[in-house]
């Protein structure tokens, strides 16, 4: 039945993209949130440091804890996962993410779609940790606005197309409807800018880029880079998470608007308060390697 399962999760995610896309208040009454973001790491291969992170990730829960968590995509190696009881679950997520007593919000990469991505988001009925109601979501947590896109919507077809005028016109919506939120939190796999192995993603500047612009994004975080970055462009911070637990990558020549780009294991750190956002990239350490703010 596995070929059955493959070929019916195109057909299952749309429909459980409209099943319950906005959560509403996460944290009802916070006045400042504390998040962890978590990118390209259910992996354990060679040169790998899932473990090393995870680890870090504990110890900075321990010291100051985390009101939640995001997941920029690539959630498992190499083919996400195929089942709702996939041992992936209990290696990369139930002893470790799973057991720091918070709710993650995830997001879909280009390897959770070579398995049954549909899983990942049945998986929240399972799992109080893993709150993934749809492949695009929407939520408030203290002064801020999460919204959880798809961005690898489209690409893994028999006939690839863009990413879609109907998620790009439901976010607009949201946008919309949330005008007055004080933090715009856009999260998802594809990263706007980069200077790593993949570059920027072309088709998110042509579609979602006016978007952020438009509405006053004021951070954009994504993975796929198997490293760390930062960019800054017309007063939008693009930062990138991807050193979770994927081998990393060495990052190229930095363009005039990158203010950080390293090749190394590691996670980002968010605080929204409400006068102040700001954000932390950590290495496997616990250590600050960069930070920035938006007052």
């Amino acid at each position: 039945m596995t070929w059955l399962r493959r070929w019916l999760a195109p057909l299952l995610l749309p429909v459980l993209a409209l099943a319950q896309v906005d959560l509403g208040d996460v944290l009802p009454g916070a006045a400042s949130v504390r998040v962890a973001v978590i990118g390209d790491f259910g992996y354990s291969g060679s040169n790998g440091g899932f473990d090393k992170v995870a680890a870090a990730v504990k110890a900075a829960h321990a010291s100051t804890p985390f009101d939640l968590g995001l997941t920029v995509g690539d959630n498992f190696y190499p083919s996400g996962v195929r089942t709702g009881d996939d041992t992936q679950w209990t290696r990369f997520w139930k002893p470790t993410y799973g057991a720091l007593g918070i709710r993650f919000y995830p997001s879909l990469g280009n390897h959770d779609y070579q398995g049954d991505a549909a899983y990942q988001v049945t998986y929240s009925a399972k799992d109080p940790s893993w709150r993934m109601p749809a492949r695009y979501y929407t939520f408030a947590a203290g002064p801020a606005r999460f919204y959880a896109l798809d961005t690898d919507e489209g690409k893994k077809r028999f006939f690839p197309k863009p990413w879609s005028d109907t998620q790009r016109d439901w976010l607009a919506a949201q946008f919309k409807a949330h005008a007055g939120v004080k933090w715009k939190i856009v999260y998802g796999h594809h990263p706007m800018y980069s200077d790593g192995h993949h570059g920027p993603e072309e088709r998110l500047q042509r579609k979602l880029l006016p978007l952020l612009t438009a509405h006053g994004a004021h951070l954009m975080v994504a993975g796929h880079e198997h490293d760390l970055q930062h960019h800054l462009v017309n007063g939008i911070h693009y930062l990138i998470a991807g050193g979770g637990g994927k081998n990393v990558r060495k990052v190229s020549a930095k363009t005039p608007n990158t203010k950080f780009a390293e090749g190394r294991h590691g996670f980002l750190e968010i605080v929204a308060g409400p006068t102040k956002l700001e954000f932390r990239f950590r290495g496997t350490d616990g250590k600050v390697l960069h930070e920035g703010a938006r007052p």
